[in-house]
């Protein structure tokens, strides 16, 4: 840098002091021929007024006279004047120097066609009459009938400019050389705050992005305080990159989906927990480090190289082990129309997912085999109706009494699913409230002939008044739901007993029975849809197989718990918690 400056400070001296001598010896020069061409012009004028008024005769010896007295009174013999008489023809009248009769006309000469014109006339030429180079001023008579022109030889002047452009050399040379003198002294106190701007950056390089460069009150100064608030700025960039990339982390390691990334030689660029959990991965690998050595999955290893090779995304599903695995893959490009330079793996766990695709199988062949149960007992009563004619009033009854109670038991399956698929869409809670003893107490009274009929005993207790966020209408399904399952799975002589109490900011329901139990490899299931625990007996009773998977969406949507106990052969009970209307 200081190399650089110390000659680009000597290119604009040089320039500088070159620039200026040639303007000012081209200026003296100028101006000493602009005095030259003044001086001649007054005497010109002079001659001109005595030149008009002389015979022709008498102008060779006069104007002789007249140049040894211009010589005499210049005071330089080495610049003899010429004069020289022409008429308005052109024509040579008398000569200093020469024979007028042998010259030839002057009519064309400029200075003479400017003098007839104007009265005025110069130029600056050589001439050959005498081969040299004039200065010509010409001058018309005061009756403008003749010329007098006066020249003077131009080869003295130039010695003087190159006297003029010899000392100008000399001085700029002078004026360079002090110039060299002073540059370095001044060119290091200039390169003193680049130097330590230049270490500043360093500073700022190596990651001190604190670090300022001093700001003096001058230019580099200047430039010094916009370093300092672009490092400033950098700085804050370099941080909100950090808080950035911390969030990117974040949410990398937090997103349920594994996510794996390598550069174009297989290395891993990024791994998240998730992959590392899904491909048990113990610790996490090291950078760069291959992808075969750490995931031991060849079907990973294909679409990887694939991706990569092919510069396109694809997708799969495996089971590895007891797991269901979608793989997603992507190519990372840095440049549109480039090859990959790496590729991205993305792997969810769709276990859970393929468990409920295979749930929903089963629902629907469970809803399947429920109406198609009902639908034929009804058409196969509809068929006997029609063939055996004539048919007994006993056996028609009969024949109805199917008819309607398998109609009833459609009935029943119909609107337990709808009222399942409206509880699943509904996510509103509503503003709506009901006490949930009342609405005990209201199911414990329809399902009491219900009760007897089997012989159950039904007995209700209430425990304060449990005011709950639901509509009744819900609330007390939900109490029936219980209460009925607790009637059919009893014993003859059994009893049902139903609590409704305020525990802290909950209300509990508490349905209790004598009845059979659940034997523990069914409690697991017991909320499924369409899931029995005797399909013999809850078919015999109307059950639908979807009171429980209701109560439980029931209890779900208003934001409570649910739990059971029960010993099989001894009984079974429900406790249902809610929160209270207001603890939301």
């Amino acid at each position: 840098m200081r190399k650089k400056l110390f000659i680009m400070t000597m290119a604009i001296v040089l320039i500088v002091t070159l620039f200026s001598g040639v303007f000012i010896s081209l200026s003296v020069m100028r101006l000493d021929r602009d005095a030259a061409a003044t001086r001649m012009s007054d005497q010109a004028r002079l001659i001109a007024y005595e030149a008009g008024s002389l015979d022709a005769d008498a102008l060779p010896e006069r104007i002789e006279n007249w140049a040894a007295q211009l010589n005499a009174a210049d005071g330089n013999p080495d610049i003899p004047y010429r004069i020289t008489v022409i008429d308005r023809t052109g024509a040579v009248l008398a000569d200093s120097d020469a024979v007028a009769g042998e010259m030839e006309n002057h009519l064309t000469r400029p200075e003479v066609q400017q003098a007839l014109q104007s009265g005025q006339g110069a130029d600056l030429r050589f001439s050959e009459t005498v081969r040299h180079t004039f200065l010509y001023v010409a001058t018309a008579t005061p009756d403008g009938s003749r010329i007098v022109r006066l020249a003077i030889l131009m080869d003295e002047l130039r010695r003087t400019e190159n006297a003029i452009l010899l000392w100008t050399a000399l001085s700029c040379l002078l004026g360079l050389v002090v110039a060299v003198l002073l540059s370095i002294p001044l060119g290091s106190h200039f390169i003193a705050p680049i130097i330590r701007l230049r270490k500043a950056t360093r500073a700022i390089a190596d990651g001190e992005y604190g670090h300022r460069a001093p700001a003096e009150a001058d230019e580099i100064g200047l430039l010094a305080q916009d370093f300092n608030g672009m490092a400033a700025q950098l700085q804050q960039v370099i941080e909100h990159e950090r808080l950035q990339n911390a969030q990117l982390d974040s949410i990398l390691q937090s997103t349920p989906a594994g996510i794996i990334a390598i550069d174009q030689a297989g290395g891993i660029l990024l791994i998240n927990r998730e992959a590392q959990r899904i491909f048990s991965l113990h610790q996490l690998p090291p950078l760069h480090a291959p992808l075969n050595d750490w995931v031991r999955r060849p079907e990973v290893a294909q679409m990887m190289h694939e991706t990569l090779s092919q510069g396109r995304p694809d997708s799969q599903e495996y089971e590895i082990g007891e797991k269901a695995l979608a793989l997603y893959t992507a190519p990372i490009f840095t440049q549109e129309g480039a090859p990959a330079t790496g590729a991205v793996l993305v792997c969810e766990d769709i276990t859970a997912l393929k468990k409920l695709e295979q749930m929903r199988t089963e629902f629907v062949s469970n809803v399947t085999h429920e109406l198609k149960t009902p639908l034929t007992s009804i058409r196969a009563t509809i068929e006997t109706l029609r063939t055996i004619r004539p048919m007994d009033e006993q056996l028609q009854e009969e024949m109805l009494e199917i008819m309607d109670l398998q109609s009833e038991r459609l009935q029943a399956l119909i609107d337990d699913l709808l009222s399942l698929a409206e509880i699943e869409h509904d996510k509103e809670i509503g503003e709506e409230t009901c006490d949930l003893g009342e609405q005990a107490s209201q199911a414990i009274a329809l399902l009491r002939s219900q009760a007897e009929s089997r012989a159950v005993s039904l007995s209700l207790t209430l425990e304060g008044q449990a005011i709950v966020q639901a509509p009744s209408g819900r609330i007390r399904r939900l109490v029936i739901n219980l209460v009925d399952n607790a009637i059919k799975y009893n014993r003859e002589g059994g009893a049902v007993h139903v609590q409704v109490a305020v525990l802290g900011g909950r209300a509990r329901l508490t349905v209790s029975d004598t009845g059979i139990g659940i034997a523990p490899e069914h409690q697991s299931r017991i909320f499924e849809r369409f899931y029995r625990v005797d399909k013999g007996r809850s078919r015999e009773m109307g059950g639908t197989g979807l009171g429980l998977s209701i109560v439980k969406h029931l209890v779900s949507l208003y934001g409570g718990d649910i739990y059971f106990n029960s010993v099989q052969g001894e009984g079974t009970t429900f406790t249902v918690e809610l929160p209270l209307a207001g603890n939301r």
